[in-house]
């Protein structure tokens, strides 16, 4: 998978098994948990996550939860601003609009830097490397915020031998499926 060309005939490959495995919902509510808990078990009280597109795993109810078990604790979703990715403020009273690619957004909160950030992935690899849509927005993002931590949500299935990371490519921290946690 070294050229443009083989990363996009993966990535068709890999949205069309996530297509029939967002059918499942036993393996959304597991991870969906498997992200619930490892955050509750967690120390930080800020974390980014994504608004869900073509078969994304919604992460919205686990959010909910583990944000109204402690007042201290906040979360974010990503905002495009001047072609760069913020993240900011979100919780169930927050105002959405329309943002880039139509993807709703937090309208009128303030930007926030997450401690960790959940990222949904198409594919990932065993050195945790994450095959995304190819847009660059989250490495561009983590280049310039080595300090945070991130997570790939992603299917077990949808594990590759390796994405052959690019230079610019920047590994998660973890990697949640419906199975394990590494």
């Amino acid at each position: 998978m070294s050229t443009s060309n083989e990363k996009r005939l993966e990535r068709q490959k890999l949205h069309s098994i996530r297509k029939e495995l967002f059918l499942d919902e036993i393996k959304k509510k597991k991870i969906a948990n498997q992200v619930f808990f490892w955050l509750d078990q967690s120390p930080w009280k800020t974390i980014g996550f994504y608004y869900p597109i073509c078969e994304e795993i919604d992460l919205f109810p686990c959010i909910k939860l583990w944000s109204s078990l402690d007042k201290s604790r906040q979360a974010s979703l990503p905002v495009i601003e001047n072609n760069t990715l913020i993240f900011k403020g979100w919780s169930t009273q927050t105002k959405m609009t329309y943002g880039y690619k139509g993807i709703p957004e937090p309208h009128g909160t303030q930007e926030i830097k997450p401690e960790v950030i959940l990222i949904p992935c198409i594919g990932y690899d065993k050195s945790k490397f994450r095959l995304g849509y190819g847009g660059g927005w989250f490495d561009r993002y983590l280049a310039c915020h080595r300090n945070i931590k991130t997570v790939g949500i992603c299917y077990e299935r949808c594990l590759l031998d390796s994405i052959h990371p690019q230079p610019h490519d920047i590994p998660m921290d973890w990697i949640i499926t419906e199975n394990q946690i590494f």
